[in-house]
């Protein structure tokens, strides 16, 4: 992509999990259904319907909770459709050793005819750790741990030469990257909020997720002012000048939290405002509520309100001021936000924006 151009829109749905205590109550509770068959074929609709939708990828979770491992997972739907990437929203560098992380996205790759990401973090739930038996170690150490991991793991997937990296945490002594990819390239995205982990995106990923930071178990940030537009431009100026001349290569995006069609803009971010101050108080305690304005709402990259008018021309608005073109589609709004998604993706390929 050159300097200044404009990159077309890209939108992502996300694999529904449930996580203990989850504030968005949108799972599919799969031991409901009567066979392994249903249960399978469940799992693998939302992919189907993301190709069909006309939407770019597919995102699977790595969580001990009741979605399927995230690299089987990402295997599975490469399988089940045939143009839709496949990525994670986020592996978690510590559940896997990064050779085999290395091994695990170079077979998806190969498999999927070149259509695979590679999603990552450095974690953040406590719980889950202690319960699956993980130690969790203070955020500098993740970071580093992470960062080194990347070390290995990008050149066993771009070269055909042994590979050999000592650190503190990991090492590898001569390993050869097999089998090879299809993609000379395959895509990191990494996901973060604080500036730790913006410095290590800004090294090593194609793709920014920009996250909220300080989440609890739920994934809410207890600072509401995560969710402004002025937090978020921050730390999109941070990757930008910690990246230097690779800048330009990165992409930037952010999860679309709630999408609220509403006969003005006005009245939508009041909704949503409403939505997420149940939502808070139901996380943190009825004291602490959602303190955002309403001019806020409006503003923020994770928040679509108003008419269809209106949310085409945030996210013009986003893509034109913030470079964020990518879109993390949550299941509970593919459906309604089906018609706004094919009206984006049509005005970008009459614009000449293909991806």
């Amino acid at each position: 992509m050159v300097a200044g151009q404009t990159k077309p829109f890209n939108f992502v749905l996300q694999r529904d999990i449930t996580v203990p205590g989850d504030t968005w109550g949108t799972t599919r509770h799969l031991e409901e259904k009567e066979t392994p068959e249903a249960r399978a074929n469940a799992l693998l609709d939302p992919p189907r319907r993301a190709e069909e939708y006309g939407l770019d990828g597919f995102s699977t979770g790595d969580h001990f909770y009741d979605s399927p491992d995230a690299l089987i997972d990402s295997m599975a739907c490469a399988a089940a459709t045939k143009r839709i990437t496949v990525t994670q929203a986020v592996l978690v560098n510590d559940f896997r050793n990064p050779a085999l992380t290395a091994k695990m996205i170079a077979s998806i790759d190969l498999f999927s005819g070149g259509r695979a990401e590679m999603g990552i973090g450095a974690g953040f739930n406590p719980n889950e750790y202690r319960q699956a038996g993980y130690h969790f170690e203070p955020p500098a150490v993740r970071a580093a741990r992470l960062r080194e991991a990347l070390q290995i793991i990008r050149p066993l997937l771009d070269t055909a030469e042994p590979v050999t990296f000592k650190g503190e945490y990991y090492e590898v002594d001569g390993l050869l990257g097999l089998p090879r990819p299809a993609q000379e390239h395959i895509p990191f995205r990494i996901g973060g909020g604080a500036k730790r982990m913006m410095s290590i995106a800004a090294e090593f990923a194609d793709i920014v997720d920009v996250m909220t930071a300080g989440l609890n178990s739920q994934s809410l940030p207890k600072d509401p002012q995560e969710f402004t537009r002025e937090r978020v431009a921050k730390k999109i100026e941070f990757v930008k000048e910690t990246a230097g001349d690779r800048a330009s290569q990165i992409s930037f995006s952010t999860a679309s939290f709630l999408f609220v069609p509403a006969d003005s803009r006005e009245e939508g971010a009041r909704i949503a405002l409403q939505q997420m101050d149940a939502m808070y108080r139901g996380s943190y305690g009825p004291e602490i509520g959602f303190t955002l304005s309403v001019e806020e709402m409006m503003q923020s990259p994770y928040f679509l309100v108003g008419t269809e008018d209106d949310m085409v021309a945030h996210l013009n608005d986003l893509r034109s001021e913030l470079d964020i073109t990518g879109h993390i589609v949550l299941p509970a709004f593919l459906e309604p936000m089906k018609s706004f998604i094919g009206r984006v993706k049509s005005e970008d390929q009459k614009a000449g924006l293909v991806a």
